[in-house]
């Protein structure tokens, strides 16, 4: 049996414009260990939506993304998961639907972040901000 582990690289922005509104980028790069697939390629723009709620007692971002841009790469071959998230990608591409994204501090510089992609994945995510 062959094991194979894939890897993804993502990055998520939200750069604030207005009181809990602005400019959301969301890309993912997606390959295997060994990279003998494609990598697969994906990247949304939008405008979101900030609103604060609470899961138990643990505060919660809830970013709600309406889709301005989607760029879905067509890789040749893909590993049999990635096959599964380009199929989710491939999803909200056809319907450029709202995308809600999570946001769970873990602390002020780190958070779990639940992407709407193959039944709402986790990530970790440390806190970068850019000052201009």
């Amino acid at each position: 049996m062959t094991l194979v582990i894939a890897r993804a690289d993502m990055r998520i922005s939200a750069v604030p414009q207005e009181d809990n509104s602005g400019l959301f980028y969301f890309a993912a790069c997606v390959t295997d260990e060994d990279c003998f697939t494609t990598p697969l390629k994906y990247r949304v723009h939008g405008r979101y939506i900030e609103t604060q709620e609470y899961w138990g007692e643990r505060p919660v971002s809830r970013f709600t993304v309406d889709l301005t841009s989607v760029d879905l790469s067509s890789p040749n071959r893909l590993s049999k998961m990635a096959n599964k998230l380009y199929r989710s990608f491939r999803k909200s591409e056809l319907s450029l639907a709202e995308l809600v994204f999570f946001r769970v501090y873990q602390d002020d510089n780190t958070a779990v972040w639940m992407i709407p992609f193959t039944n709402n994945s986790l990530v970790w995510m440390q806190k970068r901000t850019l000052h201009l």
